[in-house]
């Protein structure tokens, strides 16, 4: 493929043993959710963003148990920014990990970062790696130790090396946005796909871009007249303070939608157009579901390969032309979501620049709701 060269193919049976698993009920549907993220022009604003939409959408809570969140700082400086740094003291549903990719290509950075994301769920707190057995073993749990004065805690990630997660996972970008409802609309899907797969394992690209690659302003322009909901804000009566001579105004509730739930046995509405469709992966790891623990691992192994300095020319550096290949040499399912589970918002790129100069953008029309995006607010109205 591109006029290189691939390792050497596995065989499709490595994933045909003891690999036949059933999607369960909703009220027992659960998994894991796993992001990366980078330096950029208006990352603060983007990732906050992503953080309030994954909130939002319930992807934190699917009905079978709360999920984990595992992120991936694939840029130290960000720890020094206050939400990052609170965020991974959050360690009972967050955990943290950093990958610094500051000095290495450019070109290679999102594969790097996608094969660390890959493992980052069989990570669990513990001390940086240690320089010899001796320390490691003096190190067994995260040190405090006092510090001018203060007390300091060492946070740190290592390797599981049994008892590992197999819990399906969640790959999520940091500069997207989530459909509302999520768990209930990705059990949809997942349960179709399941049943399309014969109940082998499976992926889910849940981004299908309607445009890729080009100027920011160019794609904005050109799907402006996508066939979705764009909605107008109304402001209601001035409200009520101090000191304002009118009296108190009427707070007013206001909702893109009032269709009213789905009467008993009749198809629920808010799941139309949401279904497994069979794809060859190209493109989608803006939001992915992939639908066990020992897929996950496996794909990390497949991965690693395409991580080497050999495969540094034209497209190869990004992560989805590698992913496409380990599908397809493992033999395992994919499927789109039929529309996409997840909106791109971020216009600034860690790979591609600024918005002034990202070259590279995309979206999907194929979503619930023409969005606004991050880079079109202020920059004071996230100070």
């Amino acid at each position: 493929m591109f006029g290189h060269r691939q390792p050497a193919r596995v065989p499709r049976a490595f994933l045909a043993l003891s690999m036949l698993f059933l999607i369960p009920p909703y009220e027992q549907f659960t998994y894991e959710v796993a992001l990366s993220s980078g330096y950029r022009s208006h990352f603060g604003a983007t990732f906050a963003s992503t953080l309030v939409s994954i909130l939002a959408s319930g992807a934190m809570a699917p009905p079978g148990g709360p999920a984990h969140m595992h992120l991936l700082f694939n840029d130290a400086r960000l720890m020094q920014l206050s939400l990052v740094y609170n965020l991974v003291h959050m360690s009972s549903r967050v955990h943290a990990s950093v990958y610094d990719l500051q000095d290495v290509s450019g070109s290679m950075r999102a594969r790097n970062a996608f094969y660390q994301l890959l493992r980052a769920p069989d990570f669990v707190p513990g001390p940086p790696p240690a320089a010899s057995k001796t320390e490691a073993a003096a190190k067994a749990k995260p040190s405090t130790q006092p510090h001018n004065g203060e007390r300091v805690t060492t946070l740190g990630r290592v390797a599981r090396p049994k008892g590992a997660s197999n819990l399906p996972i969640l790959f999520l970008e940091d500069d997207i946005w989530l459909v509302d409802d999520l768990p209930k609309k990705l059990h949809h899907v997942a349960k179709d796909a399941a049943s399309k797969s014969g109940n082998r394992p499976f992926i889910i690209a849940l981004y299908i871009p309607t445009r890729t690659g080009r100027p920011v302003a160019t794609v904005l322009n050109a799907t402006a007249g996508c066939n979705v909901p764009h909605t107008e804000v109304r402001l209601g009566p001035k409200p009520y303070g101090p000191g304002s001579e009118e009296g108190p105004g009427t707070a007013v509730m206001m909702l893109p939608s009032d269709d009213p739930p789905p009467a008993e046995g009749r198809k629920d509405a808010s799941l139309v157009g949401y279904s497994a469709k069979r794809a060859h992966y190209y493109w989608g790891a803006q939001g992915l579901y992939v639908s066990d623990g020992r897929l996950r691992r496996r794909l990390a192994d497949c991965y690693y390969q395409y991580t080497a300095q050999k495969w540094e020319r034209g497209r190869l550096h990004f992560k989805d032309w590698a992913l496409s290949i380990c599908l397809e040499d493992l033999g395992v399912a994919a499927f789109t979501s039929g529309s996409s589970l997840v909106q791109h918002t971020g216009v600034s790129s860690s790979l591609f620049g600024a918005a002034e100069t990202n070259t590279n953008f995309h979206r999907t029309c194929a979503f619930t709701f023409r969005e606004r995006v991050p880079a079109d607010d202020a920059r004071d109205d996230w100070v």
